[in-house]
């Protein structure tokens, strides 16, 4: 099977297209809206990037930021996101990395990015976006477009991810797109995720939890709901309810700061799937989920951050009393 990133997020705009694909605090695209404004972003930076060129963005997470990958990979690139939180000179140590030419910021992280001493051209999503009319693309537009798809190869990088590893200095992953989705569809699969329903999105944009809430989402035509301040635990709640979320991805810590701070009362029942990666989970953790969303799996999963999201998983399903730790499971789909 192909795993081209577009193709699957060009079905899922043909299936559902006035579904609503993302919703952050301000804002909510569907799925037409959403890749029709990609396409947009795409065409104005195929004129800018060479192809398989990274490109980095410097702002915070919103429905924009996911056309805005989009929009890059339309343009033949791959997308990089920097922490607007990070030090100076670890961003610029990424940026001479990647050997960027041109950073992507909005209004909110214009200012910052000027201090970086950034050599090369700065784009403003917001401003590009001023001159988007909610249509698609010309035709001139659509033909370079299609030019650089017929180019393109499934084995092309979607993003880059840089880690502190041990030394403390940023190492840099560039994963690609098959590897992306074979890991996708195979969670996908596994745990019946589909259209009906509602991952929340909680993990920083630099991490790569955030990979599966994008393309796991959006290749399925499930509502991605990003969250910008994942402290805030009645707003959590708040969401959760409001939206009936149930797919909960995240690091063992978010989920304890969550279980900490709700009421004794709360319940959850919308949650059906909870994954947990990224640390150690604590043992008593799996029981104390099902104690306050009662229809959960909770599923533990791992892997090197170049394996794509996640190389292993292990469905919860009962803790043992005896157990010191989660047992580490088994391998996903084509990996060992």
């Amino acid at each position: 099977m192909e795993k081209n990133v577009l193709e699957f997020l060009e079905n899922s705009q043909r299936m559902y297209g006035e579904k609503t694909a993302c919703a952050d605090m301000n804002n909510e695209l569907t799925y037409t809206q959403l890749m029709n404004q990609a396409k947009f972003i795409g065409s104005c930076l195929s004129l800018k990037i060479k192809p398989t060129q990274g490109v980095p963005v410097y702002m915070d997470k919103t429905c924009n930021t996911l056309s805005l990958f989009m929009g890059i990979v339309y343009a033949g690139g791959y997308y990089c996101m920097l922490d607007t939180t990070h030090p100076v000179e670890r961003i610029n140590l990424i940026l001479d990395t990647i050997q960027a030419d041109i950073l992507v910021v909005d209004n909110k992280s214009a200012k910052k990015a000027e201090k970086l001493g950034f050599q090369g051209e700065i784009i403003n999503l917001d401003e590009l976006l001023e001159e988007y009319d909610g249509q698609v693309v010309d035709s001139e537009a659509q033909e370079r477009l299609e030019k650089i798809r017929e180019q393109a190869l499934d084995t092309d990088p979607l993003y880059s991810i840089f880690t502190s590893g041990s030394t403390g200095v940023p190492k840099g992953v560039v994963i690609t797109q098959s590897a992306v989705m074979n890991t996708v569809l195979d969670i996908n699969q596994k745990f019946s995720i589909d259209n009906t329903d509602k991952i929340i999105g909680l993990s920083s944009m630099c991490f790569d939890l955030s990979v599966y809430d994008i393309f796991g989402s959006l290749s399925t035509g499930a509502k991605l709901v990003e969250i910008e301040d994942i402290h805030d635990i009645s707003y959590l709640e708040r969401i959760v309810e409001k939206e009936g979320i149930t797919v909960w991805n995240s690091v063992p810590a978010i989920m304890e700061m969550f279980l900490n701070g709700i009421g004794n009362e709360r319940l959850f029942p919308t949650i059906n799937t909870v994954l947990l990666s990224g640390d150690w989970i604590p043992v008593n953790m799996p029981n104390a989920i099902k104690k306050v969303c009662e229809n959960a799996r909770v599923v533990s999963l791992g892997g090197a951050t170049e394996g794509s999201i996640w190389s292993i998983y292990y469905p919860v399903d009962y803790v043992d009393p005896e157990w010191k730790s989660i047992p580490y499971g088994k391998p996903l789909a084509n990996q060992t």
